[in-house]
């Protein structure tokens, strides 16, 4: 996406440059959006009664994800106002990653309603709820069967490019036909 930007920016398309680079911070944000929900499943199926929201202070992993998320938020509120782009979810999601960790993965939990369930101070399974195989676990599966023909077509996509472009093109479906 930033190749894409650069050469419109080059053919003098700068107001449609601006815009690539919003998505892609967009997709970006959401990518590692994904990445917490990731934690928080394996941390909910873990947890029998739900797992309960003040732990997540105390789990490396998820303060980590928290914060290269929090950091995506802030890149896209930047690249947002540079762009002039405003579709309010999208902003006011981002703002939610500005508040404390404990909230932040709430926000994280509650956006997913589909998969998680949030109740007073814990995050338990949602209607949806299930596990999917870790990158590690994927990549362990791999390397058994890496002498077997068509083992090379189960390794995901490494560059996140698809994720992107899908992310792209939801926001452009999104935003038709939306009054500016």
């Amino acid at each position: 996406m930033p190749e894409v930007a650069a050469r419109l920016r080059d053919a003098g398309h700068v107001a449609h440059a601006d815009d690539v680079v919003a998505a892609h911070a967009f997709g970006m944000m959401i990518d590692r959006a994904r990445d917490l929900a990731a934690l928080v499943s394996m941390r909910v199926d873990e947890a029998k009664l739900g797992w309960p929201f003040a732990e997540t202070t105390a789990d490396k992993a998820i303060k980590n994800a928290v914060k290269v998320l929090k950091a995506c938020g802030a890149d896209f509120l930047k690249k947002v106002e540079t762009a002039r782009f405003d579709e309010p979810r999208s902003r006011a999601f981002a703002r939610t990653l500005e508040r404390e960790i404990i909230e932040v993965v709430a926000s994280v939990a509650r956006a997913t309603s589909e998969v998680f369930s949030v109740a007073e101070n814990r995050v338990m399974r949602g209607p949806l709820f299930r596990l999917v195989e870790s990158s590690s676990a994927m990549r362990e599966a791999l390397e058994k069967k890496e002498t077997e023909d068509g083992a090379d077509a189960l390794e995901p996509d490494s560059t996140h490019q698809t994720f992107r472009l899908a992310n792209l093109h939801a926001l452009g479906r999104d935003l038709e036909g939306k009054p500016s």
